[in-house]
């Protein structure tokens, strides 16, 4: 696949079209948009096997070519309608300032329940582990502030588009039984006191999830947890699974 900015995607694909045939584009991008995260949370998706530029390169891209289509369509007289999920994503997106808690809780047959919780004081942000599996100072409790602010904390949930992530996760939409493994959910809490943001997996991840374990990985000199990831699995062992 050749990468195109968006200027040379606007002049290759969009310049001079009329609106149904920018329309169509746009739902030609959104099930490409679809495709690559499918392709990317299937148990069979290999990254180290990944074509040049990769599916999170593609699907960033992809993106950034919806986004300008969308405001081709404007500039060419016609009112877009969002989509259900564009809308959800959205409305997710407006609310990240509101943001007040987050909880991640992943549960894995072998290791445990493990909670990791974002709390704000101010402009601070302090990270808080429950994991039975690994031996903290302070025991089974890691606690602390992390070297960057609330606004920038939250930058990086933006980047991440969880909003756009399913409402549910499950292997079994691949065609995939699993015997125990782990199941997750992410709880997203907001000052206002709406409605929260819930969403749940079952062996099953958002393309993106590994990013969003990272951030919540740091410890207080902004450095990666030393061997957080080594009892934690986002791929299942397919030992036992059966299609």
């Amino acid at each position: 696949m050749m990468m195109l900015t968006v200027d040379d995607y606007y002049d290759w694909y969009l310049k001079g079209k009329s609106l149904p045939e920018i329309m169509r584009e746009i739902e030609k991008l959104r099930k490409t948009m679809a495709s690559l995260k499918s392709k990317m949370e299937s148990p069979k998706y290999n990254k180290e096997n990944s074509c040049w530029p990769n599916e999170k390169m593609q699907i960033c891209a992809t993106r950034a070519y919806l986004n300008r289509a969308k405001e081709a369509y404007a500039e060419a007289g016609g009112v877009y309608e969002p989509t259900k999920a564009e809308k959800k994503a959205a409305d997710f997106a407006a609310r990240i300032p509101l943001i007040d808690k987050i909880i991640l809780n992943i549960d894995s047959f072998n290791l445990g329940l493990e909670v990791r919780t974002v709390r704000f004081r101010g402009e601070r942000t302090y990270l808080k582990i429950n994991n039975p599996f690994y031996s903290y100072p302070s025991g089974k409790t890691c606690r602390h502030q992390l070297p960057i602010s609330k606004e920038l904390f939250l930058q990086s949930i933006k980047g991440l588009n969880i909003g756009e992530w399913r409402p549910k996760y499950n292997v079994k939409r691949f065609g995939y039984t699993v015997i125990d493994g782990s199941d997750w959910s992410l709880e997203i809490y907001f000052s206002d006191e709406d409605k929260p943001f819930k969403v749940y997996g079952d062996n099953n991840y958002p393309y993106n999830f590994a990013d969003l374990y990272e951030l919540l990985s740091f410890d207080e000199t902004g450095a990666s947890l030393p061997g957080e990831t080594r009892g934690l699995y986002f791929r299942v062992e397919w030992l036992g699974a059966r299609s």
